[in-house]
């Protein structure tokens, strides 16, 4: 059974027959960012914070950058999710000033950010709780107040598949036996995302409620660097199709 099959069965058991003159069916994705805090957290909470709120850890307005929700909890169109998908993404640190500098100016001036005597990079502890944070969590989903998903290590289960990746090893030690330093990410292959099988259909204005938690206890604390905070964002990615209207 192909994907289009069973997404058509979905429909037609849910709203019937449909005149393709007034509803189309288009590949969407709905994606929510928030900014992970450094100190940890007991649970990450996503798509409540819509287009112009403010995220609570950056005290930000959040754009086009980070969600493309513009109701809290709710979505703009009846939405079918075929894919689930995660991002640990720390925010770009280039020359101050430039545009798309998104990190504090101690931590975008530090010459050694990603070596540094010993093999050691600057940012190295950054990375090892970024690779701890990978391990760890559970994803829930909710709609309507009924749980559809129950994800294990999503990080892991759920990688985001897509984008640019950097797998870095470097040499920096004196004498025969050079330290290394090792950065790694999530998986970029878009064979490794979690397929849901069948498709969910998630009503419009339907209660939506989505949250890594952390039962353990807090998730990894990230180290500051040059006294500052990194700035990382934390995604989950819903893609599938939207029902709109017909342009």
């Amino acid at each position: 059974m192909t994907r289009s099959v069973e997404i058509l069965e979905q429909l037609q058991g849910r709203f019937g027959t449909q005149n393709p003159a007034n509803l189309q069916i288009q590949r969407y994705t709905y994606y929510d960012y928030v900014r992970y805090n450094n100190a940890g957290a007991t649970s990450i909470r996503f798509f409540s914070i819509p287009l112009g709120g403010t995220d609570p850890t950056s005290t930000t307005s959040k754009t086009l950058e980070q969600t493309n929700v513009k109701r809290s909890g709710e979505f703009e169109y009846p939405f079918i999710i075929s894919q689930i998908k995660t991002d640990i993404m720390i925010l770009p640190a280039g020359a101050v000033g430039s545009t798309f500098t998104r990190q504090p100016a101690a931590i975008t001036n530090l010459v050694d950010l990603n070596t540094s005597q010993q093999g050691y990079g600057a940012a190295n502890g950054v990375y090892t709780a970024l690779y701890n944070l990978a391990g760890t969590g559970v994803l829930n989903i909710s709609f309507g107040q009924k749980q559809y998903f129950d994800i294990e290590q999503p990080f892991k289960f759920c990688p985001r598949g897509f984008g640019l990746t950097i797998d870095q090893i470097s040499a920096n030690g004196p004498g025969a036996f050079p330290g290394l330093t090792l950065r790694t990410g999530q998986s970029q292959d878009p064979r490794d995302v979690y397929i849901v099988t069948p498709p969910v259909l998630v009503e419009r204005n339907q209660t939506i409620e989505a949250t890594i938690d952390f039962p353990n206890g807090v998730s990894p604390a990230i180290p500051a660097l040059a006294g500052q905070n990194t700035n990382v964002d934390i995604g989950l990615i819903l893609d599938g199709f939207a029902i709109l209207p017909s342009q």
